[in-house]
């Protein structure tokens, strides 16, 4: 403002595109007007950066990014940004205007909303963070003054002045003192230790939507920094407390939007969104546009008043006028003598017609000045949530032309019915101009695929194909289907679901495993067998001398006992040969002391008998095995006395 109070800005030519019409807004860092684009011949809304913080290089950083994080950001929910620049000192964007009232607004006046509208709301408010957080953008500033609800019932988020990539190498929010968000809106780890993510947003949409249910924010007070601590310090109380209408259901999505612990919260606006998806549907559709819009009043045209000098002096029968008597002297003669009543209903005909005149040239002044002011224009009429053909009717009768966009999927709005015009409701476009419709699909909704019998490959891109998403993949034993093919799924297939719907899979691990036995000190065949009765196989690997275990009986296995092997493996084991061979002392013509000594110390044990009944001599006459040959060590070595 100069020092008369006139903004500078209306009626000047903004980069030469751009005609600054009125203010409609004032905020923190920017001034928002209503604006023409020269250009395009259409409306839009202008921001201008305040010039104090014009030269801080920080804030017009700040300003930029929103441009750049905004105009990135492609959903019906979100004001488009057209354009950023600067005219000399002036640094700008162009947005989509939008003839709208802020939901603090709405709140102002209405204190509380029943909870079939306050979801109403929320869910296009989630869809525009959810479009964002798509792109790693965090908005950071969710409240009510930032949701703007249209002329025709249509909700936007606006101002991501605040917003950042969430790759961003700065995540500090305390710039100079100041606590960037408003602080009935913070969640507690951007108070302390003062960082944000996608779950920041989700968590002040749940203190949006707590708001919206209750007529207040669950945390207030008169120092800003008293409140912030709150959030950090105190847990978000259900909505019913309050008094409200809320289902259990309603308050349990707010409590979990709101949880202290971020790991708590769901991981993005679009897992809230499903939350608030899942909640029972109203029974009839909220129409925000009956509900909720503000008017949007006519301009009332005025024209000035002209004043005219109607005084008529009277001519004479002759034709030649002449100047009105002196005032005080006798009339001229004229050869007969005026009437002085005649004289008066001559000069009032003669007032009437010059006034006449007067005004009829006025009016077709006035008609003229409108036609080329706005009587070339005409006003959208109000087309949103008529069919398509009763609003095309409606614009044609207008005389405008009309075109029709891509139909969109609408959760509010019935199929066949408008959701939007361009130009919006109440914008002026020339007389046999084009109004674009954007037509309601209803809501989006998909089949589930069916899945059962495929690979989880597969099944995960005919889910991604129905623009479904993968839930949760369990794991489980099956001795019918095949490792890692789907067993079942949850929604079953058929069934007509959400957009981004998860669709949770149980998928095969194969047949359970088998716990492999003991086999040590066991026949070969014998260990065979068994190992066939539990689906095995049993492999001999080495043969293997043994002092302890029998010959053809198990020393080792491997796997070894007790482990958990898949149907079908095989058991490889090592034999036992028997003890080892050694040769055999020869013992023959021995006195029987020594020989067996000599049998001892070679690890042979000894049996003796009589060949004849009676041993007078006690010599060994035999052997069996015969000296010389080899024999397990530890082997009886038979001998006959004589």
């Amino acid at each position: 403002m100069n020092s008369d109070g006139v903004d500078p800005l209306i009626g000047r030519l903004v980069d030469g595109r751009y005609r600054v019409d009125e203010q409609v807004a004032r905020g923190g860092m920017a001034t928002v007007y209503r604006a023409t684009d020269t250009r395009l011949d259409r409306t839009i809304a202008l921001k201008v950066m305040h010039p104090s913080f014009a030269e801080d290089p920080d804030f017009v950083a700040r300003f930029t990014r929103e441009a750049r994080a905004a105009a990135r950001l492609a959903n019906p929910h979100i004001v488009k940004v057209f354009d950023q620049g600067q005219d000399g000192s002036t640094i700008y964007l162009a947005m989509e205007y939008v003839p709208s009232r802020t939901l603090r607004d709405v709140l102002n006046e209405r204190k509380r909303l029943p909870a079939d509208e306050a979801l109403a709301v929320i869910n296009p408010v989630l869809q525009a963070l959810a479009a964002a957080h798509s792109e790693s953008v965090v908005h950071r500033d969710v409240k009510p003054e930032n949701v703007l609800i249209g002329s025709n019932g249509h909700v936007y988020v606006t101002d991501f002045g605040l917003a950042r990539a969430t790759n961003s190498s700065s995540t500090q929010h305390i710039t100079s003192g100041l606590l960037l968000g408003t602080v009935a809106y913070l969640s507690p780890e951007q108070v302390k230790p003062g960082v944000s993510d996608e779950r920041s947003d989700v968590y002040a949409a749940g203190i949006v939507l707590y708001e919206m249910l209750t007529g207040t924010p669950p945390f207030t007070g008169t120092e800003a920094i008293s409140v912030a601590y709150r959030h950090v310090n105190e847990d978000v109380p259900p909505p019913s407390e309050s008094g409200a209408d809320v289902g259990p259901e309603l308050d349990e999505v707010v409590l979990t939007a709101t949880r202290r612990d971020p790991n708590q919260r769901p991981v993005d606006a679009a897992a809230l969104l499903k939350l608030v998806r899942d909640l029972p549907a109203p029974s009839s559709p909220v129409d925000l546009q009956q509900t909720m819009v503000v008017p949007i009043p006519a301009a009332a045209a005025a024209m000035a008043a002209v004043t005219h000098d109607t005084t008529v002096h009277d001519v004479p029968a002759g034709g030649d006028a002449s100047p009105p008597p002196p005032k005080g002297a006798a009339p001229a003669a004229t050869g007969q003598a005026l009437d002085p009543a005649a004289h008066r209903k001559r000069n009032r005909r003669k007032g009437f017609i010059a006034l006449a005149v007067v005004l009829v040239l006025a009016i077709a002044a006035g008609a003229f000045a409108w036609w080329l002011g706005n009587g070339r224009y005409t006003t959208v009429p109000r087309v949103t949530g008529l069919t398509a053909e009763a609003a095309q009717t409606q614009l044609e009768a207008e005389g405008l032309e009309v075109e029709f966009a891509d139909e969109e999927f609408s959760e509010i709005v019935k199929a066949g019915q408008v959701i939007s015009s361009d130009p919006q409701q109440g914008a002026e476009v020339r007389s046999g101009g084009t109004v674009t419709l954007v037509v309601s699909k209803g809501p989006e909704r998909y089949d589930v695929p069916e899945v059962v019998g495929e690979s989880v490959a597969d099944a995960k891109e005919l889910i991604k194909k129905r623009n479904l998403a993968v839930g949760t993949v369990k794991r489980t034993f099956s001795d019918t289907v095949e490792q890692g093919v789907v067993i079942s799924a949850q929604p079953k297939a058929g069934t007509s679901v959400r957009v981004d719907t998860t669709i949770d899979l149980v998928v095969s691990k194969g047949p359970p495993p088998v716990s492999v036995p003991d086999l040590r000190g066991d026949a070969f065949d014998a260990a065979k067998s068994q190992l066939k009765d539990l689906g095995l196989k049993l492999s001999q690997g080495d043969q293997e001398y043994n002092n302890k275990v029998p010959a053809g009986a198990i020393i080792s296995q491997d796997p070894a006992s007790g482990a958990l092997v898949p149907p079908g493996s095989t058991i490889s084991v090592v034999v036992s040969l028997g003890p080892p061979l050694v040769e055999v002392p020869r013992v023959v013509d021995m006195p029987l002391e020594e020989a067996i000594a000599k049998l001892e110390d070679a690890g042979f044990k000894y049996k003796t008998f009589d060949l004849f009944g009676v041993s007078p001599l006690n010599r060994v006459a035999t052997q069996d095995p015969e000296g010389g040959s080899q024999a397990p060590k530890g082997s009886v070595v038979e001998l006959g006395l004589v």
